[in-house]
């Protein structure tokens, strides 16, 4: 058998949601598909030293990225050149011209689709990025032999806007990666050991009775930035000790984000240090008092589970994949009310017992999400 892998997501230099997955995935599944299978990554720049080396079957192969279209032409050529057994692409962009070559002479196809937020909340999408993610979807629909996704709420999304067979549709849960599990020992109220730049300077000069208020992902609408800084400045304004930092990339809709904070009575207590790599990430969880995450739409939400396993409470939104992945080990709220998001932030600060539970609670949910789980299942479905 020969197994052939988008792996280019994994290759990302600032990886989000969806490389952190590719990469996990190809982790654990070199300890997990037998030695006699062949498997060919297919990348658009070299992967990451920390994933080699790669066992003796497997091939990293480097396709030299032409313009814009590096998954329908660069790709496709190599995958009907390569003639693979199986195809499997993480992040559900399937090549069209594979899907013009009559089923018996192509690969099977296997794709994960992580969300449909663009059908849901069409405004947090620009409109060509939502036209792309709309054709992608549909295509893997109909040609795909397999779909992961990541949550029963990512299955019902579909089903309610694409009609799918759901037979074809197999759920696999994320898992936490090792170095934020590693994290919850040396949990502290607050450190800036290790810190990078100007955000390692905010903290080390913020008050030491200062709790810090984390955001992790990408700066933008669907992410709904803007209502987490008003809902912080009206819990600043009742609870002074308070600090937001926002660690990731600017993303679409970004100029609302940077007004509110601008507009905010309290920002110079925002901190939004961009991206941050893993180790960052980690030293941010240990410091942090609370993780707020009520975003508009998620597939899944790793750093939900994230926090969890640093020890860290969590506020995220009420229904759908938030909720799925919380498990009733975190406080929910309506993610359109910045004054309910504010009331969330003041009670798990103000109540000592309902943090202590809070801890508890997500530590134990969060031994129920392993990447070699989710690795095993995904060659289950590759293999079958």
């Amino acid at each position: 058998m020969m197994l052939a892998v988008d792996a280019s997501r994994a290759a990302e230099a600032r990886k989000t949601g969806v490389g952190w997955y590719c990469f996990s995935l190809l982790e654990y599944l070199k300890e997990i598909i037998p030695h006699d299978v062949r498997v060919m990554l297919y990348t658009d720049q070299p992967l990451p030293v920390q994933l080699r080396p790669w066992p003796e079957r497997w091939e990293e192969r480097e396709l030299k990225r032409r313009g814009p279209m590096w998954s329908q032409l660069v790709l496709a050529s190599a995958v009907l050149r390569d003639r693979p057994d199986v195809l499997f692409v993480p992040a559900h962009v399937i090549p069209l011209a594979l899907t013009l070559v009559p089923r018996a002479r192509r690969p099977r196809l296997v794709t994960t689709i992580h969300d449909v937020v663009f059908k849901e909340f069409p405004e947090t999408y620009a409109l060509r990025e939502r036209w792309y993610a709309d054709h992608a979807t549909r295509l893997a629909m109909r040609h795909a032999n397999r779909i992961i996704v990541p949550t029963e709420a990512v299955k019902r999304d579909l089903k309610r806007y694409y009609g799918c067979n759901k037979e074809r549709i197999e759920v696999i849960h994320h898992g936490v990666a090792p170095h934020v599990m590693s994290t919850a020992p040396r949990r502290a109220e607050k450190s800036s050991s290790g810190l990078s730049g100007d955000l390692a300077t905010s903290l080390r000069s913020a008050r030491d009775d200062e709790k810090m208020i984390l955001y992790v992902g990408r700066l933008e609408y669907k992410k709904n930035v803007a209502r987490m800084v008003e809902a912080f400045s009206l819990a600043a304004a009742r609870m002074p000790g308070l600090r937001l930092v926002l660690a990731g990339s600017p993303g679409y809709g970004y100029a609302d984000v940077r007004l509110a904070i601008e507009r905010s009575p309290v920002r110079d207590r925002i901190v939004t240090p961009g991206w941050v790599d893993r180790a960052e990430c980690q030293r941010l969880f240990a410091a942090a008092t609370v993780l707020l995450f009520p975003t508009l739409g998620e597939g899944f939400g790793l750093p939900i589970l994230e926090a969890m396993a640093a020890g860290v409470p969590v506020i995220t939104s009420r229904g759908g994949a938030h909720e799925e992945v919380a498990g009733g080990a975190a406080l929910l709220v309506d993610p359109t009310d910045p004054r309910v998001i504010s009331e969330a932030i003041e009670r798990v600060l103000g109540d000592r017992n309902l943090r202590v539970s809070l801890v508890r609670r997500g530590q134990q949910r969060v031994t129920e999400f392993t990447w070699e789980a989710a690795a095993q299942q995904t060659w289950d479905v590759l293999s079958a």
